[in-house]
């Protein structure tokens, strides 16, 4: 009986030492629940800007108006360089084209109704933001136009959108693919880019099918 009552009487003296010793530390947090509490919270890495889905819709709505001869409303989707004769010779962008001019032009190429050669297959393959790097006038005329935009018109975004589809003519069905560059421009919505005609014999068509794959 001495025995188990100096054994709960060393037991209650080592709890209370031991309650001292953590009072005399002020309630630390023991380290390793201090290590958890400092760490930073994860942030997840932002991948790139996604491309709005009304950039591809707009090149899709300006190719399927121009197959069925709704020239006037490609127009209200599209800027188009306007070409003239320098003193020179040389072939240069003094403006946009007007709506008469390019429905005229088109009537003429194409025909009242549309295309001779049907658009039978038509979808957007790629789409991404045009970079700086890129923007060389040579290489992509079109960006002539934005020296003639309208007063007080700004572009926000400029995109690539790469093209692909199906032609069919009389005798003939070929695959073409072509890259278009469309501005996003405030308060305006999306505009197809088109380079224009330097010369009074190169059609409209021959621009904006000019890299597909026979």
């Amino acid at each position: 009986m001495r025995h188990d009552t100096r054994f709960v009487l060393v037991c209650a003296t080592l709890f209370l030492i031991g309650g001292g010793l953590r009072l005399t530390a002020g309630g630390s947090i023991p380290p390793s629940t201090a290590t958890a509490l400092e760490l930073p919270s994860a942030t997840p890495a932002r991948g790139p800007e996604p491309v709005p889905p009304e950039v591809s819709a707009t090149v899709l709505d300006f190719y399927n108006a121009v197959d069925k001869g709704r020239y006037a409303e490609a127009y209200a989707l599209a800027l188009e360089n306007h070409w003239s004769q320098a003193a020179d010779g040389a072939a240069q962008v003094d403006g946009l084209a007007t709506e008469d001019k390019f429905v005229s032009l088109l009537t003429d190429e194409l025909g009242a109704n549309g295309m001779s050669l049907n658009i039978i297959a038509i979808e957007s393959l790629d789409q991404a933001l045009f970079t700086p790097a890129e923007t060389d006038a040579e290489k992509y005329p079109e960006l002539r136009i934005l020296d003639f935009l309208p007063s007080g018109a700004g572009v926000t975004h400029l995109y690539q959108v790469h093209m692909g589809g199906t032609l069919l003519g009389r005798c003939s069905r070929w695959d073409w693919s072509k890259h278009v560059l469309v501005a996003q421009l405030d308060d305006a919505g999306w505009r197809v880019l088109l380079p224009g005609m330097k010369g009074p014999y190169k059609p409209h068509y021959e621009e904006w099918f000019l890299d597909r794959t026979l």
